[in-house]
């Protein structure tokens, strides 16, 4: 995730400012967001005029430029694709795409501009939590519980209204993008359309291959596994463990032991010395 392709949308006609949401400059010219931030909600007709700001302006300086719609999902996906009037400079590294496997809660995060920061100025919201994939609906759309969540509003607008489109991440590579909010879990639960769903799209490949580097490589993301902390922070119940395990483990003949024991175990064959 790098702040400097987050993109602020601003929709609607020349006289009237419509909708507000997020997306992320995937290359020079292309912004990946949410379907309906580009459109109006009754008759489905792409908004005549849509802006973006391309950058957190918190960190960097940010670019002004109008897009156009360049892509939607065929099947009603609610994603798109927006083409910018001018490239925008990007990082040197590529976008990395992934696709969050195992059963496992994942850790995820985003950028966006939910109306909760700000009513006037849209400021950024860091977005984190965990993505459960044992939740229900997860195959068809991500299930993201937020760490940080704001209270419902007593003006009947969503708090989390403007964070459609954001760009959703595990592990530094891009896995979802954010299309709702679910108010029945307090403001709490967001969904994402999952990356996988539309990056293989033969369409969305092939504007990867003209605008951006070649066609998108998913890569299977799963929990990582948990890092023992700094000696000195450890608890007296770890470093009891350590010293534990440091007597099975600790010499090598003792350890290619147990780990021959516990691969015959898991079914593998393990060739002799």
């Amino acid at each position: 995730m790098d702040p400097r392709r987050l993109a602020l949308i601003l929709t609607g006609t020349p006289q009237e400012r419509r909708s507000v949401g997020s997306g992320y400059l995937i290359a020079p010219r292309l912004v990946l967001t949410a379907r309906h931030v580009v459109e109006d909600r009754d008759t489905r007709a792409e908004w005549p005029q849509i802006q973006i700001r391309v950058g957190h302006p918190g960190e960097v300086s940010t670019v002004r430029t109008k897009v156009s719609v360049l892509w939607r999902h065929p099947q009603d996906l609610d994603v798109a694709l927006l083409l910018t009037d001018d490239p925008v400079e990007v990082p040197d590294s590529p976008v990395r795409w992934g696709r969050p496997v195992g059963k496992a809660p994942l850790p995820y995060e985003g950028l966006g501009f939910p109306l909760a920061t700000s009513e006037e100025e849209r400021e950024v919201e860091h977005l984190r939590g965990v993505l459960p994939l044992l939740s229900s609906g997860s195959r068809a759309r991500y299930v993201l519980d937020q760490d940080p969540a704001p209270d419902h509003r007593t003006d009947g607008r969503k708090a989390w209204g403007g964070a459609s489109g954001a760009a959703v991440f595990c592990d530094d590579h891009l896995v979802g993008v954010v299309i709702e909010d679910n108010q029945s879990y307090g403001n709490r639960r967001l969904r994402a359309s999952p990356a996988h769903a539309f990056v293989q799209e033969s369409e969305f490949e092939s504007l990867l291959r003209q605008y951006a580097d070649g066609p998108p490589q998913l890569v299977n993301i799963g929990a990582s596994l948990p890092k023992a902390r700094p000696p000195a922070d450890r608890t007296p119940a770890e470093q009891a463990l350590e010293l534990a395990l440091w007597h099975f483990l600790g010499d090598p003949k003792v350890c290619s032991v147990h780990a021959r024991s516990l691969a015959g175990e898991l079914g593998y064959q393990v060739p002799a010395d």
